[in-house]
């Protein structure tokens, strides 16, 4: 959602995406929800205020983009670690 410039309401079982979950909270584009209700409010008051919900889906976007790529290059960093006992099994 963040990568497609949209505000970020999620609830509170983020334990798979803790850096991410608080990264987006940090940055502003994001919002952790607890139960229906404040769900229902937040909803209300990103729809009520298009200009603070551009602003937040614009700070979620921003984070995304940042974080683009982190695989790439966390897969590079670790492919002279891998390469070294896979040249020698063979």
């Amino acid at each position: 959602a963040a990568r497609l410039s949209s505000a970020v309401l999620f609830g509170p079982h983020m334990e798979n995406f803790l850096d991410i979950a608080a990264g987006l909270k940090a940055s502003g584009g994001a919002r952790e929800i607890h139960d229906a209700a404040e769900m229902a409010e937040a909803v209300r008051a990103l729809l009520s205020k298009p200009a603070e919900a551009r602003a937040m889906s614009e700070r979620a976007e921003a984070f995304a983009v940042a974080q683009a790529g982190v695989t790439a290059r966390l897969l590079k960093r670790l492919a002279p670690l891998v390469e070294g006992p896979l040249r020698h099994a063979a």
